[in-house]
C-alpha cells in the first residue's frame, strides 16, 4: 500500500481553520460552540462523502489519515463531553464506577506489560492523553504518546500540563503507519483501540516493533470483528460497514487475522484474549444503551443520563435548532445521528457476538 506523504503544516493550517480557538475552551459542548462554521460544516460533508460516494472499501483505506483526521476533529468535543478523557470501552464490574473501570481498563495494560518506574513507554494513537496520565501516575514511567490530530495534541498537552506531568508525558505529531521515531528506543508500547485504526495491521504493528528495545513488549486492545464474523453474510457486512462508518475505522479485520498479524510482524505473541467472553453480569455496551435501567453505580448517573439525552430524537433536533440559531456549527445534528446509529449497530453486534472492543494480545519483541 501506497502511503501518502505527510504535510504537517497543512495539517495544522486546517486545524487551526477549523477549532480556531476552542483547544483553549473547556472540553465538550462549550468548545463545540467554539468551531468555526463553515469549516465544520465542509468537514463534515467531506468525512461522509468517503462513505455516501463510495462503497469501495480499499479506497478509504488510501484514505485513512485523512479519514481518521477528519473523524476526531469532529467527534473529540462531544466525546469529552460523554466520555471525559479516555475514549475507550472497558469491562464493567457491578457495582464498580464506570470512571473507576475505565482506569482499571488501562492500568491492567500496564500490569500486562510489566511497566517499572522509569521506563519509557510509546502510546500509539493518545488521543487527548487520558490513558497515558493514567498510566503515567499508576507506574512512574515516561510515555510518549503518538497521534496524527493536532486538535487532540493541543488539547493533551493543556490536560497533561494542568495535571503536573509534563515532565512525565510529551506529545508527537505522527503517523502510526510511517513513524518518524527512533528504532529500539522504547522499552514498552501499547494501543487502546488505536492501531484498529490501521489500514493494514501487519504494516503498523511492524512500524511498533521497530521501534522497541530487543525484549521489549506490546500490549493492546482492538475494536474488532469476532471470528463468527463471516464477510459473504450481507447482514454481517452491513453491521460491519456501519461501525466502520460510525467510528472512522477504514479496515476492521477479524481476530484471527490480528493474530495472524502480530505474529508476521515479527513479535513472539504471548497472549490473546477477547476480554467480553470472561463471565460479566454487565455487558460492554452497557453504557451505549442509554437505558437508565443499565445503571451500575450511582456515580454513572450523570453519563447515562448524558448518553440517554444524546440517544433521544428530540434531544438531537435540539441540536438541528441550534445549528439554526447558531449555538452549534452545522453538522453537529448529524454527528449525533450518526453516534446513535453507531449505538444501536455496536449493541446489535455486541449482542450478536460478531464485534468486540475488548480483544487484548500481548507479545514480546525477540532479544
Amino acid at each position: 500500500m501506497k502511503l501518502a506523504e505527510e504535510d504537517h503544516a497543512k495539517d495544522a493550517a486546517s486545524s487551526n481553520s477549523l477549532h480556531r480557538r476552542s483547544a483553549d475552551a473547556r472540553g465538550g459542548l462549550r468548545a463545540l460552540q467554539g468551531k468555526d462554521h463553515t469549516t465544520h460544516e465542509v468537514a463534515v460533508n467531506e468525512y461522509f462523502e468517503h462513505w455516501d460516494n463510495t462503497d469501495n472499501r480499499l479506497t478509504r483505506r488510501l484514505a485513512y489519515a485523512t479519514i481518521t483526521n477528519g473523524y476526531y476533529d469532529l467527534i473529540t468535543d462531544l466525546f469529552e463531553h460523554i466520555l471525559g478523557m479516555s475514549f475507550h470501552f472497558c469491562r464493567i464490574i457491578p457495582g464498580v464506577p464506570l470512571s473507576t473501570a475505565i482506569a482499571q481498563h488501562e492500568q491492567y495494560l500496564a500490569q500486562r506489560l510489566c511497566l517499572r518506574e522509569g521506563q519509557i513507554v510509546l502510546d500509539v494513537g493518545s488521543g487527548v492523553g487520558g490513558p497515558a496520565r493514567e498510566i503515567a501516575k499508576f507506574r512512574s514511567v515516561n510515555i510518549v504518546g503518538l497521534n496524527n490530530n493536532d486538535y487532540q495534541i493541543k488539547r493533551a498537552i493543556r490536560y497533561t500540563a494542568a495535571e503536573d506531568l509534563s515532565d512525565k508525558i510529551s506529545f508527537e505529531k505522527g503517523d502510526f503507519m510511517q513513524m518518524r521515531l527512533e528504532a529500539g528506543s522504547f522499552d514498552a508500547a501499547y494501543s487502546i483501540e488505536g492501531t484498529s485504526y490501521a489500514p493494514d495491521l501487519k504494516a503498523v504493528y511492524t512500524e511498533i516493533f521497530k521501534t522497541l528495545k530487543p525484549g521489549g513488549s506490546f500490549a493492546v486492545y482492538e475494536l474488532i470483528m469476532t471470528d463468527s464474523y463471516d464477510n459473504d453474510n450481507v447482514e454481517h457486512r452491513r453491521i460491519r460497514d456501519i461501525i466502520e462508518k460510525g467510528t472512522g475505522l477504514t479496515n476492521t479485520v477479524k481476530i484471527s487475522e490480528a493474530i495472524e498479524a502480530i505474529k508476521a510482524a515479527g513479535f513472539d505473541l504471548e497472549e490473546a484474549e477477547d476480554l467480553a467472553c470472561r463471565p460479566n453480569e454487565i455487558p460492554w455496551y452497557y453504557f451505549i444503551t442509554g437505558s437508565l435501567s443499565y445503571i451500575n453505580s450511582v456515580y454513572d448517573t450523570r453519563r447515562m443520563v448524558q448518553m440517554a439525552l444524546i440517544r433521544q430524537r428530540f434531544v438531537r433536533g435540539l441540536a438541528g435548532v441550534g445549528e439554526t440559531w447558531g449555538l452549534f456549527p452545522p453538522g453537529s445534528k448529524q454527528m449525533m445521528d450518526a453516534l446513535d446509529h453507531l449505538s444501536e449497530t455496536l449493541i446489535e453486534a455486541g449482542k450478536q457476538g460478531l464485534f468486540t472492543p475488548l480483544f487484548f494480545m500481548l507479545a514480546r519483541k525477540p532479544r
